[in-house]
């Protein structure tokens, strides 16, 4: 019997076409994950939510994919293991890619929004945001140790490590007490003697008159303050740092978690609204005197943040964020040399909690005694949580020096 000729001998299947094969392949993913981003866009108003775990979801595909091309299903499995993590590589790279991309298109739309005045979240606003910093400023000194009858100097928990503070001592009534949080004004983030120093009556920073009421004070360092990690950011990360000390406070056996207040003055007034739209429901009540209506108003030197960013502009400008304000929250200042035409704009743009007074008759300095004398007088007095101020409260309540 004659036997067939031999068949021609068959060009083994090129590497390289099954590389272009499944590039291809992979590559038609693209329309598929770019669907998916704008979907996700839109879904989330472009910046209402993060949309960082949809972009890790797609990593992961990617990973699995890889994994699976490497170890083979089906007739994947009879590939020479070079080709088949070859081609795992080469999608799990794809695919993330899609996803990086994705990430940062959708990051850099919610920003644009922010900026834009389209996004209403300011916890959406600020988790997106990475501030630029273009000075590098830290204190550099330790707090001076208080009066151990009056204050202690104890540390509290933030993200960045341990921060100074001075806190009030218990009274040892075993009673839970009202407290407040205070910020200092200036830039430096510090502690120091001006929290127990009482100044004179036209300039009194101290805010002394509710620790005299009996009201549990603290005096938060933070970050760039003293010793404390990190640096100044002029509005930014402080804010962190003051709800974690709030959070602090509220564990401390002698005082009442359900009587925190926040309180500053000039910048620190600033720093406090922006605190209380970060932090709508973590205080009792809030108490600006003297704030800005953006942090970018102050004087440049003072300034770490990039000016021409805007969105480290928009994440510190507290006008663009009363709208998230809950708290009953009150906001001070003279009408004589300070920052009213501020409170006023603040005022005519408000769409939250928030309620100002403008004394005429005082300045940015000689309204703190007697304003934190009557606020003291306010706090003791607030045992429904429903702390209201009218503006003839605020002109019999307090006697301007």
């Amino acid at each position: 019997m004659e036997e067939p000729p031999p068949l021609p001998p068959q060009r083994p299947k090129s590497l390289g076409n099954s590389w272009f094969h499944h590039a291809a392949t992979a590559s038609a993913c693209a329309p598929v994950f770019a669907f998916g981003t704008v979907l996700a866009a839109n879904l989330s108003r472009l910046g209402q939510i993060d949309i960082r775990p949809f972009a890790g979801a797609v990593l992961a595909v990617g990973i699995l994919a890889g994994i699976v091309s490497l170890f083979g299903i089906g007739r994947y499995g009879k590939k020479p293991i070079v080709e088949r993590a070859t081609l795992g590589i080469l999608g799990a790279a794809l695919l993330a890619g899609f996803s990086w991309g994705g990430q940062n298109w959708l990051l850099n739309q919610a920003r644009t929004n922010v900026v834009k005045g389209r996004v209403d979240s300011f916890k959406t606003a600020r988790a997106i945001h990475v501030t630029r910093l273009t000075r590098k400023v830290r204190n550099g000194e330790a707090p001076p140790e208080p009066p151990a009858d009056i204050f202690k100097l104890v540390k509290y928990e933030t993200e960045l490590g341990l921060m100074d503070a001075y806190l009030g001592v218990d009274p040892g009534d075993g009673r839970k007490h009202p407290a407040i949080i205070w910020k200092f004004g200036g830039f430096s983030n510090s502690i120091d003697e001006n929290a127990w120093v009482p100044g004179s009556p036209d300039n009194d920073q101290s805010a002394s008159p509710f620790r005299e009421a009996g009201i549990v004070m603290m005096y938060p360092s933070v970050r760039g303050g003293n010793l404390n990690p990190g640096y100044v950011e002029c509005g930014f990360g402080e804010v962190d740092d003051l709800i974690a000390a709030a959070r602090y406070l509220k564990q401390l056996p002698y005082v009442n978690p359900d009587r925190v207040y926040l309180g500053g003055h000039s910048v620190g007034g600033t720093f406090v609204l922006l605190t209380a739209a970060a932090a709508p429901t973590e205080f009792r009540a809030v108490f600006s005197l003297g704030p800005v209506a953006n942090t970018a108003n102050y004087p440049k030197e003072y300034l770490t943040f990039d000016l021409k960013n805007e969105m480290d502009e928009a994440v510190r400008a507290p006008i663009r964020w009363l709208h998230e304000i809950k708290s009953p929250t009150f906001v001070f200042e003279g009408g004589i040399d300070g920052n009213d035409w501020d409170v006023l704009k603040m005022a005519r743009n408000n769409r939250g909690a928030a309620e100002f007074f403008v004394l005429q008759e005082s300045d940015h300095f000689n309204l703190i005694r007697p304003l934190t004398s009557f606020l003291a007088r306010k706090i003791l007095n607030d045992t429904d949580g429903k702390m209201t101020i009218t503006p003839g409260e605020v002109r019999t309540g307090m006697v301007v020096f």
